[in-house]
């Protein structure tokens, strides 16, 4: 009953859009116009349905961002990580004696004898704050990642609806 319903409004539609057209061109709605129906000498396109999710998936600006948002939180998850970790600096200064006579150049003196050298450790005992920070950027990488699948996902139905549509 809905097809055939559809199939009247369709009709309708037309014989409209005929007594549209009959007025735009000046004739009288009622004089009579045969309209042909001709068909276009055109091959339907061939598509593949996978191949255009997979360029959808590859070429899709939003899901290109999406992607490169995931990659982000990955390096802020790397980051939170490495602040739990152990850190080990290291620190060296000498002063060199300058003698002018010497081409304006470096000349070591026996005399000279102010060096510092030095080591500095950070053992991780409690880094609470570190931690939480860890967590929250997991957290954040899993939210990223699930909006990532869905939009990843909302493509490929899109494209697939799409191509039914011009199959049809």
């Amino acid at each position: 009953l809905f097809a055939v319903d559809r199939l009247a409004t369709q009709e309708e539609a037309f014989k409209l859009a005929v007594d549209r057209y009959k007025v735009r061109i000046g004739l009288p709605p009622d004089q009579l116009l045969e309209v042909e129906t001709e068909l276009l000498d055109m091959k339907p396109p061939v598509i593949d349905g996978e191949v255009a999710v997979q360029m959808a998936l590859d070429l899709r600006l939003d899901l290109q961002n999406s992607r490169d948002q995931v990659d982000d939180v990955k390096r802020l998850v790397e980051l939170a990580r490495n602040g739990l970790l152990p850190a080990v600096d290291l620190a060296a200064r000498m002063d060199f004696l300058q003698d002018p006579d010497f081409f304006n150049g470096v000349q070591l003196d026996g005399s000279f004898d102010d060096y510092t050298v030095g080591i500095n450790i950070e053992v991780p005992l409690d880094r609470v704050d570190e931690r939480i920070a860890l967590r929250q950027a997991q957290l954040r990488q899993e939210q990223v990642q699930r909006t990532f699948f869905n939009t990843r996902d909302t493509v490929s139905v899109q494209v697939r609806q799409a191509t039914r549509a011009i199959e049809r």
